[in-house]
């Protein structure tokens, strides 16, 4: 199996479970003096994307060939590629990998609304137990 490492994999992302998203919504909407105000939601720990794939294919015991593709040979490909129905890369998904997703600590977070939120290694296993080789 090969992964391709689009930008290098050095993106950033702040992975976050969707129940503490949920949980984050209600608190904001059970308090009125929050109503109005912008909230950053994100995960407690920030990865790279190539932690990210490190992690899936450990959990799932796979043991991939991880390509670096410079952004420029990605978006031509992606380019190439997103003319065809599930395209396994687009253009798009190309340039939303040129910026990290992590919160920007000027905003609340979950954090301030009462919700701790649970890291990766506590959630995912379980979803991706389906998947070992």
């Amino acid at each position: 199996m090969q992964q391709s490492l689009i930008g290098g994999g050095q993106t950033r992302f702040q992975p976050v479970y969707v129940e503490d998203v949920v949980a984050g919504f209600a608190a904001i909407l059970a308090n009125p003096a929050s109503h109005g105000k912008i909230y950053e939601f994100g995960g407690p720990r920030v990865y790279t994307f190539k932690e990210l794939i490190g992690f899936v294919c450990a959990r799932i015991r796979a043991q991939p060939l991880l390509v670096p593709v410079p952004f420029w040979v990605a978006e031509l490909l992606g380019g190439l590629l997103q003319v065809f129905p599930d395209a396994p890369l687009t253009r798009d998904q190309v340039q939303l990998l040129r910026t990290d997703k992590v919160v920007s600590g000027s905003e609340p977070t979950l954090g301030d609304v009462g919700i701790e939120p649970k890291v990766l290694e506590a959630i995912v296993p379980e979803y991706l137990s389906a998947y070992r080789r």
